[in-house]
């Protein structure tokens, strides 16, 4: 239904860019790279995004793997464990300059 079909996705979630045929890269309200993924990811402000993307998700790894590490094995018991005990609420992430956006 979709197919040959011009869709404009406008994210500041950056998962799925290498999969967009089209990257528009906005600072302050102008284009500030456009291109492939391969030729945005040059740029100093893709680059900036992309790093703290990655250091965000190896923290989130890091502290998911920290509180769910026992030498007794899986307990089921524990299954209903909310996102504190989890640790999420102790993550600090750093945002991003709300001036920098993905289209």
């Amino acid at each position: 239904m979709l197919k040959g079909k011009t869709r404009i996705l406008a994210t500041h979630a950056i998962d799925f860019l290498h999969l967009a045929d089209k990257i528009v890269v906005l600072k302050e309200g102008s284009i500030a790279t456009q291109g492939s993924f391969e030729e945005v990811q040059k740029h100093p402000i893709v680059k900036n995004i992309m790093a703290i993307h990655n250091k965000n998700e190896a923290d989130k790894t890091a502290a998911f793997k920290k509180e769910h590490h026992h030498d007794e094995g899986c307990d089921s018991s524990n299954s209903d464990t909310d996102d504190e005990n989890l640790g999420m609420s102790k993550m600090v992430s750093k945002s991003l300059d709300m001036n920098d956006a993905m289209i």
